[in-house]
């Protein structure tokens, strides 16, 4: 067991679907830490939420808070 599988095994238990950070990168909980360019140290927990058709990302998006809950 590594600290990626730690992170994604607490990651599920808690109901999260990946990471984010404020630099706008995210990623999924089945390509965890996939991008190079930011230190994992930055990435919150967060639900996968959807996507503006104006943001040019990878698709999908991470958000802070679960899509639909009143917020």
């Amino acid at each position: 067991m590594n600290v990626r599988d730690i992170v994604e095994a607490w990651l599920k238990t808690n109901g999260y679907d990946g990471l984010y950070c404020d630099m706008e990168c995210a990623c999924k909980l089945d390509d965890l830490f996939s991008c190079d360019e930011v230190d994992p140290g930055q990435c919150h927990p967060g639900y996968l939420g959807s996507c503006p058709e104006d943001c040019g990302c990878k698709g999908f998006h991470i958000c802070k808070e679960r899509e639909g809950n009143g917020e």
